[in-house]
C-alpha cells in the first residue's frame, strides 16, 4: 500500500538537518571533490605507525595467505627479543603480537635480525639472531602465540652444525604444510648453511652448507611445486632460491627438494658480474612470480637500481634493465622486489638527495616504488612513485652493518625497507621514519591504493564505486508536506579523518572487546586560532572505562592523538583514572639501552597543558589546543600519519627529566630519558591514519552523494549534505516539495569516490500531492457532546466544522498537541496512533464523505474519543486540527465568537482568526472537562 510523509516526519527531517553538513559550520564531513589522476596513477594510503613507541629499523613485511601484514624488526642483541606486528584491518593498524609493553613475541633468545613468511597453512615462520645463534619458532594461530614445543630457543639451530655457531643475517621461508627452511651465513669465514624442517618446526635437520658467501640477500621459496628432471626422472619439487653476492658477482644458490626426505640439490647460478661499479651496497633481493620467472634487483654504486629476470629458473639471466628513472639523481640504495604475475613486479628503495654518496650528512631520504607491467621484456615500462609523504631521514646512511658503531658513524637508522604484496596485488612497504624531535626511528607502512595491481585477474585497484542506499521517502510515498527529504547511508571513504571498525579493541590481540576503549573515529577541525581533536568511543561510561582498564592490567586510560608536522611529533590526550579525566599536550621521551634508543614517550608539558580545553560529551572527547602551541600551521600545511590510540595505563602521565646519560653526543635536547619500560602503556585500540591539511576547516568525504530526480542520466544532479557525526555513513538532501511540479516523480541516487566511476544508482518513486499538509485549525471549529463518565475514564464525542470558505481535503486529523490534569494522570486511551499524551491522533478520514473533503460549513461525523481519568478530575485537552489544503493556498480565514454550553454539548462560536501559509500554527482548540457538571466546554485559544 502507499505511505503517506506527514507533516510531523517533515519536521523531524527538518530538526535533524543540524546533524547534517550546514547545520554547524566545519563541524562535518562536507563532501569534497577530488582532483581525479590519471587512469593508472599509482597513490599510496597515509603512511601508517606500526607501533606507536617501540623503534627500530631493518623491518620486513609479509602478507600471509589470509591476507594479515606482519611487519618485523629486530629490537637489539642486549634486549634479546624481536618485533612483530600485525594488521588484520588490511594495514589500516597494526598491533604487537606477545607481551603488550615489551612487544616479546617469541620465547627464545634473539634481537639481531628478524625474518618471517608463512606455509599454505597458515603456519608463522619466525627467526630471530641472538648474540650466539639462530632462533627459529612457529606459531599456528596467526604469531598470537609460539608453542614451545616449536620454538628452538633451548638448542639453537645453529648449534646442529659444528662451526656455525656465529651467525649473522638469517631467512626463512616457507612451504605447503609444514616445511620451513632457514638459511643464514656464519660470519667467521662466510660458510652459509640452510637448515629443513618438515613438521612445521617440531624439529629441525642437521642442515648442510651451500656454499660461501659475501653477503646474503632474503631466501625465496617457489609456493608452488614445478616439474624438475631428475637422473633423466621428471619429479614434483620445491624450488628455493637463495641470492647472495661474492665479490663484484651476483649469484645465488637454486635448491631443489623433492620434499621426501632426500637431501635437497645445490646448484650455484651466476646472476650478474658487475665490471664496474660496486653491487655490494647492503643485499641483492630476488623474487618469484606466480608462473616461477624469477626477478633480481640491486644497487649500482649507490646511484641506480638495476633488475634481471630469468625465465628458466636462473640457468640463464637477461641483460640488467635500470629500474630507477634515469632522472633521478642521488643517492639510490637498497632495493627490494616483489612479483606477481608474470612480467608484474614493484621495487621499493631508498633515496638520499646527494648523488651516489649515502655517507653525505647533507642528504635527505625518501622511499620510492617502481612497478613495471613487462618487466620480461627486454627495455621494459618502469611508473615510479614517492612512498613517503615526507623526509624520513636527514644524515647518513651507513652501509656498513655492525663496523658502522666500531667506526662511530650514524646508523641509527639502520638500512633496508622491504615490499610484498597482498591477495590483491596491491603492494605493501615497510620502511623507517626518524624525522622526529626523538630521532627515534619508527617502522612505518604504506599500502599501494590505486594503479595497476600485481595480478593481471584485477587489473587497477582503487577502482570499486561502493555503494549508497535510500531509505527515504520509501516508495510509494505521497509527499504532502512543504519539504521534501532524501536519505541513505554512502561508503565514501573519508578524505582528512579515521572512521575506525567497531569491536577492534583489546588486551594482547585477544580475549573479549573492550568497547570503552573501542575508538570509532579521530578527527581534527579548526576553531579560529585553535585545533580540535575529537575522539569518538563506543563507550565513555565509567564502568565501560573501569573495565576496560581492569581487563589490560591498567591504572587508566590514555585516549591520544598524535600527527606528524614539520618533522615534529605532536600530541593530545586525555588522561582518565577513575572519576578524574586530566588533558595533556607535550613532547617526547626516550627510553634507552646503554647504546641504542627503544621506546619513545609521552612526555608531558604541564604548563602547555594548562592551555587546552578539553571536555568529554557523551561518547565523545573534545581537546582544543591553540595553532601557536602545535607549530602554527598556515593553511596547506599537511599534518602527515594523524592516529589515535586508546591505551591502557600502567601509571599516570608525569612529566620527566631532560638527563640522557646514555644519548650520543650532543644528546638531542627535546628527549628525555626514562629508564623503565614497564611503565609504558599498552595498545588497546588504534584508528587508521590520516592526512588533515590545515585550512580544511574539519571532517572531508572524499567523494559526493549525487540525487537526480527524473533523470537517471545525471544531467544536473544535486549534491547531498553529510552527517557530521565522523562515525555515521549518512547522508541527506532536503528541498522543497514546491520545486517539484505535483505528480509522480523518481529519484535516482548515486556516489562518486574521488577519481572513481560512479556508483550504480538507486532509485525510489514517489509523488508530490497537488495538496499540501497544512494545520487547518483557524478554519474549524469543534462540537463535544454526549460526555460520559464511566468507571475511570471520560468519553465524548467530537465533531469537526469547516467554518471557512475553503475546501479541507483528507487525510484529516485532530491531534492532540496539549494534555493537562492537576496530578497528570489523565491519559488518551483510545488514539489511532496509540500515543497517551501529546501526539496522540484521531483520524477523521472517515468521518467525511465518499468524496474525501470537507466542504465549506460541512461537519463531520462524530468520533468517540475515549481518556482515563481514575480521580475523576478537571482536565484539558488542546487540539490541533491538521488536513489538506491545495499546495500554494493559504489557510484562510474562520471566524469565532466567544464560547456556549449547553448541557452536555458545546461549540465553539463565530470569530475571525488565521494561520499562516507555511502551516506555522496561530490558533489551538481547547476542550475542558467539569467534572462537576460533567460537560465539556470549547474554546479557542489565539
Amino acid at each position: 500500500m502507499s505511505r503517506r510523509l506527514c507533516l510531523t516526519l517533515t519536521l523531524a527531517f527538518v530538526a535533524s538537518l543540524a546533524g547534517f553538513a550546514g547545520g554547524a559550520a566545519g563541524a562535518s564531513p562536507e563532501p569534497q571533490a577530488t582532483p581525479t589522476p590519471a587512469p593508472d596513477a599509482i597513490t599510496f594510503h597515509n603512511n601508517t605507525m606500526a607501533d606507536f613507541s617501540a623503534t627500530s629499523g631493518e623491518p620486513i613485511v609479509k602478507v600471509d595467505p589470509r591476507d594479515r601484514i606482519f611487519a618485523t624488526s629486530p629490537f637489539g642483541v642486549s634486549t634479546t627479543l624481536s618485533l612483530l606486528w600485525r594488521s588484520d584491518d588490511g594495514g589500516r593498524s597494526y598491533r604487537s603480537m606477545g607481551t603488550p609493553v615489551t612487544r616479546d613475541a617469541v620465547n627464545g633468545p634473539g634481537g639481531g635480525d628478524t625474518d618471517v613468511d608463512f606455509d599454505a597453512k597458515g603456519r608463522v615462520y619466525y627467526v630471530d639472531l641472538s648474540a650466539a645463534c639462530v632462533t627459529a619458532a612457529v606459531s599456528e594461530d596467526g604469531g598470537q602465540t609460539f608453542a614451545p614445543e616449536r620454538t628452538n630457543y633451548v638448542t639453537c639451530v645453529s648449534d646442529e652444525t659444528d662451526g656455525a655457531a656465529v651467525d649473522d643475517r638469517q631467512w626463512v621461508a616457507g612451504f605447503g604444510d609444514g616445511r620451513g627452511f632457514v638459511t643464514w651465513r656464519n660470519f667467521e669465514g662466510g660458510g652459509f648453511y640452510m637448515f629443513r624442517t618438515r613438521d612445521g618446526g617440531l624439529t629441525w635437520d642437521k642442515g648442510r652448507q651451500l656454499g660461501s658467501v659475501s653477503q646474503s640477500g632474503p631466501l625465496k621459496a617457489d609456493k608452488t611445486k614445478r616439474r624438475v628432471k631428475v637422473n633423466g626422472v621428471e619429479r614434483d619439487a620445491i624450488l628455493l632460491y637463495q641470492i647472495y653476492y661474492s665479490g663484484s658477482s651476483i649469484r645465488m644458490f637454486r635448491v631443489t627438494d623433492l620434499d621426501d626426505g632426500s637431501e635437497p640439490i645445490v646448484e650455484d647460478k651466476l646472476i650478474y658480474n658487475s665490471t664496474s661499479g660496486s653491487v655490494n651496497n647492503v643485499f641483492p633481493v630476488i623474487s618469484v612470480d606466480r608462473a616461477g620467472n624469477l626477478y633480481a634487483v640491486w644497487s649500482q654504486s649507490a646511484s641506480a637500481i638495476y633488475m634481471v629476470t630469468s625465465t628458466d629458473r636462473g640457468d640463464t639471466w637477461s641483460q640488467p634493465k635500470r629500474v630507477s628513472p634515469p632522472t633521478m639523481t642521488g643517492s639510490i640504495i637498497m632495493p627490494w622486489v616483489v612479483a606477481g604475475d608474470p612480467g608484474r613486479a614493484a621495487v621499493a628503495w631508498y633515496r638520499g638527495s646527494m648523488p651516489g654518496n649515502p655517507n653525505s650528512l647533507a642528504n635527505e631520504w625518501t622511499i620510492h616504488m617502481a612497478q613495471t607491467l613487462n618487466a620480461l621484456d627486454p627495455s621494459p615500462a618502469f611508473q615510479t612513485v614517492q612512498v613517503s609523504q615526507n623526509v624520513i631521514h636527514r644524515g647518513e646512511i651507513c652501509l656498513e652493518g655492525t663496523l658502522c658503531d666500531a667506526e662511530g658513524r650514524d646508523r641509527s637508522f639502520l638500512e633496508y625497507p622491504s615490499i610484498d604484496m597482498d591477495s590483491k596485488g596491491a603492494a605493501v612497504i615497510v620502511y623507517n621514519d626518524n624525522t622526529n624531535q626523538s630521532e627515534g626511528p619508527y617502522v612505518m607502512l604504506a599500502k599501494q591504493a590505486t594503479g595497476p595491481s600485481l595480478l593481471a585477474s584485477v587489473g587497477r585497484l582503487g577502482t570499486e564505486p561502493g555503494a549508497v542506499t535510500l531509505s527515504a521517502p520509501s516508495p510509494g510515498t505521497l509527499v504532502n508536506g512543504d519539504l521534501l527529504t532524501l536519505e541513505g547511508t554512502h561508503t565514501l571513504p573519508p578524505k582528512n579523518f579515521d572512521r575506525d571498525e567497531a569491536n577492534d579493541a583489546f588486551y594482547q590481540s585477544a580475549g573479549a572487546g573492550l568497547p570503552g576503549a573501542d575508538l570509532r573515529s579521530v578527527a581534527l577541525r579548526e576553531q579560529g586560532d585553535s585545533l580540535v581533536v575529537e575522539m569518538q568511543v563506543a563507550d565513555l561510561s565509567s564502568s565501560a572505562i573501569t573495565s576496560a582498564a581492569s581487563a589490560s592490567q591498567g591504572t587508566g586510560l590514555l585516549y591520544l592523538t598524535q600527527w606528524d608536522y614539520a618533522d615534529t611529533i605532536y600530541w593530545l590526550a586525555a588522561e582518565m583514572n577513575g572519576a578524574q579525566t586530566s588533558f595533556y599536550t607535550g613532547t617526547l621521551g626516550m627510553i634507552r639501552s646503554a647504546t641504542s634508543k627503544k621506546f619513545i614517550t609521552y612526555n608531558p608539558d604541564l604548563s602547555k597543558s594548562q592551555s587546552l580545553k578539553g571536555q568529554v560529551q557523551g561518547n565523545t572527547i573534545s581537546i582544543t589546543v591553540p595553532k601557536v602551541l602545535v607549530g602554527s600551521p598556515v593553511n596547506g600545511a599537511p599534518f602527515h600519519t594523524v592516529t589515535g590510540y586508546a591505551l591502557s595505563e600502567r601509571a599516570p602521565l608525569l612529566p620527566i627529566g631532560a638527563d640522557l646519560p646514555n644519548a650520543p653526543a650532543p644528546a638531542p635536547k627535546t628527549t628525555s630519558l626514562l629508564g623503565d619500560p614497564t611503565s609504558l602503556p599498552a595498545l588497546l585500540d588504534a584508528s587508521g591514519a590520516a592526512t588533515y591539511t590545515a585550512g580544511d576547516g574539519g571532517p572531508l568525504s572524499d567523494g559526493v552523494v549525487e540525487v537526480s530526480f527524473d533523470d537517471p542520466g545525471f544531467a544536473s544532479p544535486r549534491a547531498a549534505a553529510f552527517s557530521s557525526d565522523p562515525t555515521s555513513s549518512r547522508w541527506q538532501l532536503q528541498l522543497s516539495a514546491g520545486d517539484l511540479a505535483p505528480g509522480p516523480h523518481t529519484a535516482y541516487v548515486r556516489q562518486r569516490i574521488g577519481g572513481r566511476a560512479a556508483s550504480v544508482p538507486v532509485s525510489v518513486a514517489f509523488t508530490v500531492s497537488d495538496k499540501v499538509e497544512r494545520d487547518v485549525t483557524s478554519l474549524v471549529t469543534l462540537d463535544a457532546r454526549n460526555t460520559s463518565v464511566l468507571a475511570g475514564s471520560v468519553s465524548y464525542d467530537l465533531l469537526l466544522r469547516n467554518a471557512s470558505a475553503q475546501t479541507v481535503y483528507t487525510p484529516l486529523a485532530a491531534r492532540v498537541s496539549k494534555l493537562t490534569s492537576a496530578s497528570n494522570g489523565v491519559t488518551v486511551a483510545n488514539a489511532d496512533n496509540g500515543q497517551a499524551g501529546a501526539g496522540a491522533s484521531f483520524d477523521y478520514g472517515g468521518a467525511v464523505g465518499g468524496d474525501a473533503t470537507l466542504a465549506p460549513n460541512e461537519t463531520t461525523a462524530a468520533r468517540r474519543l475515549r481518556f482515563n481519568n481514575p480521580s475523576n478530575e478537571p482536565f484539558t485537552v488542546e487540539f490541533q486540527i491538521v488536513g489538506q489544503l491545495p499546495r500554494g493556498s493559504s489557510a484562510g480565514g474562520a471566524t469565532t465568537s466567544g464560547t456556549s454550553t449547553s448541557g452536555g454539548s458545546n461549540s465553539a462560536g463565530t470569530g475571525s482568526t488565521s494561520t499562516s501559509a507555511n502551516g506555522l500554527v496561530t490558533s489551538v482548540l481547547r476542550v475542558t472537562y467539569n467534572p462537576l457538571l460533567g460537560t465539556t466546554t470549547v474554546e479557542r485559544l489565539k
